[in-house]
């Protein structure tokens, strides 16, 4: 307590008074000038892109396939503010996308590249399906490609299956991560966890081995380009034998 008393009564000499006397008006605090933190929040960017290909070949290019989709699709050709490579080939792509969406709202356009060309509008129209799910039958391929009387047949289906698992990449039932795939994974394990019913079990758990290894078997021949470099030629080259084969109608079945 000593102690104390003596640093208290040396502070009082030359410490200066902390607080303002009664009455005596405060000085007005001032603040530094700063920077908003979150301004970054409310700042648009423009989109960036990187192209290192050849420039005069991609401007050809794009402006050609305009041309031809306006005229295609009666649209007015849009002119560009910009003259800035990339941008006035965006701007001018949006410009086709909301006119495209003016005349149907199912129309998308994209700017696609491919083997001959590296800067080309293309558009898709989007088919609703509303609840309903599409699947297209395998079972019946499975049964012409085993059959000797079905070959052609089959060789026909194959190059059908080979174009739109290749080209329109419709996922096959055998691929890692497709849905009907995993539809029928949920299944087989269903009938593994059921106890009660075990006459049907070993039944159904060879319907669904059969399943499985015709499904590998088919896919690693519609993942063949030679089923699809003779498209051409199995569809010119086929000739219906009966009544059945020429309206087409084969048995709706997934498998």
């Amino acid at each position: 307590m000593e102690a104390t008393t003596a640093i208290q009564r040396v502070n009082r000499q030359v410490k200066p008074t902390a607080r303002c006397k009664r009455n005596s008006a405060q000085p007005s605090g001032e603040r530094t000038a700063g920077h908003r933190r979150n301004g970054f929040l409310t700042h648009q960017f423009k989109p960036f892109w990187a192209f290192q290909g050849n420039r005069d070949r991609a401007e050809r290019e794009f402006f050609c396939s305009l041309s031809q989709l306006c005229t295609y699709y009666d649209l007015k050709v849009p002119q560009s503010a910009n003259e800035v490579f990339p941008k006035h080939i965006y701007q001018t792509w949006r410009s086709v996308c909301e006119a495209l969406k003016a005349k149907d709202s199912r129309l998308d356009c994209f700017i696609a590249c491919d083997d001959n060309h590296i800067a080309t509008l293309a558009t898709v129209s989007r088919y609703n399906t509303g609840t309903n799910l599409f699947y297209i039958p395998v079972r019946p391929l499975w049964h012409w490609v085993r059959s000797v009387e079905a070959q052609k047949l089959a060789n026909l289906l194959l190059s059908v299956f080979a174009y739109l698992h290749q080209v329109v990449q419709i996922p096959f039932y055998t691929e890692n991560g497709s849905y009907v795939g995993g539809q029928y994974q949920m299944i087989e394990d269903w009938v593994n966890d059921d106890q009660e019913d075990a006459d049907d079990r070993q039944s159904q758990l060879d319907e669904l081995y059969t399943l499985h290894n015709a499904g590998l078997k088919l896919h690693e021949q519609i993942r063949n380009h030679f089923h699809l470099e003779q498209f051409e030629n199995v569809v010119s080259d086929f000739r219906p034998v009966d009544g059945w084969e020429k309206d087409g109608k084969p048995s709706l079945l997934i498998f």
